[in-house]
């Protein structure tokens, strides 16, 4: 397979293919308290989707494992306009957790996983 770094990827084609995830893209976050303040740190990534109903955030095992005990896990929510501070959070324990395919040693096999959002989020 012929190997193609990013920057030699055309800009205008970039910028085509990131209008067309990012409506189903977010960014994962956990949330520390530093005196009054509060921090955020990379916890994942997912892809968002609907199943009969039921929205979720399908994500990798190890994203899950990562983010589990969290009281709120924070979204990062992208956009292609101009960038906002927000405060976006999700409870939970409002959330399934569901792994669906997880190997027991990293790297060697399927990677799966997807929280469930309740009704409510």
């Amino acid at each position: 397979m012929e190997m193609m770094r990013l920057s030699d990827v055309p800009r205008a084609f970039r910028e085509e293919a990131c209008r067309a995830i990012i409506d189903f893209s977010i960014g994962l976050a956990k949330l520390h308290r530093v005196g009054l303040s509060e921090n955020a740190s990379l916890g994942g990534s997912g892809t968002l989707v609907q199943i009969d109903g039921t929205y979720g955030i399908l994500t990798a095992c190890h994203v899950l494992d990562h983010l589990e005990g969290e009281e709120a896990i924070g979204l990062i929510l992208a956009n292609t306009v101009r960038p906002f501070l927000h405060r976006v959070t999700v409870r939970s324990e409002w959330m399934r957790w569901v792994r669906i395919a997880c190997s027991a040693k990293e790297g060697d096999g399927p990677d799966l996983g997807i929280l469930l959002l309740s009704p409510v989020d």
